[in-house]
């Protein structure tokens, strides 16, 4: 959240009419930065010294995502291929996600766009149960319907050197 300073109190790193980065610090107290950044705080201070502005946070849930195509070449990345892009938390940058695999975190953030957005991103759906079936449903329709065995997360049963020859069709008296 982003404050600013009041009363700088008998301190000199604070001053007058500032705006900060505001951290919480136990109930009384913020922890202060010039940056985004809970790690680049530069102290603690008390709340009655600032005004919160903006208690916004930033966080992947409230960021519009967006699927988009590389259209310029940049270093690492091919021209085509497709990402997720999304507001960084750190301003004027963005992040950008792997399409298949978003979950991972940003990959990377730059202040210069040279993607191209296709369309919004849409959260794939959970593969679900039901009646002992798995069913995954894209774009409302169903494309796959299996029975679920009773062995599904068992660990398979450790042949002995003995029941493995034997399933090869292979013994001998060495091997015994």
């Amino acid at each position: 959240m982003k404050g600013i300073c009041i009363d700088p109190g008998n301190t000199t790193t604070l001053k007058i009419n500032e705006e900060y980065y505001l951290f919480e610090n136990g109930q009384d107290n913020f922890y202060v930065s010039r940056f985004d950044n809970p790690n680049a705080h530069f102290g603690s201070f008390q709340k009655k010294y600032f005004k919160v502005v903006n208690k916004e946070n930033m966080s992947k849930k409230n960021m519009q995502l967006n699927v988009a195509r590389v259209c310029k070449p940049h270093n690492g990345y091919r021209v085509g291929e497709k990402f997720i892009i999304g507001p960084s938390i750190h301003e004027p940058y963005f992040d950008v996600f792997l399409y298949d695999y978003p979950e991972r975190g940003p990959i990377g953030s730059y202040i210069n766009n040279f993607f191209e957005v296709l369309e919004p991103f849409k959260e794939p759906e959970e593969p679900k149960w039901e009646n002992n079936q798995l069913v995954m449903v894209i774009d409302s329709v169903k494309v796959l319907n299996l029975p679920r065995s009773e062995s599904m997360g068992s660990k398979p049963k450790k042949l002995t050197k003995y029941e493995q020859l034997e399933e090869k069709g292979q013994l001998s008296l060495f091997d015994l």
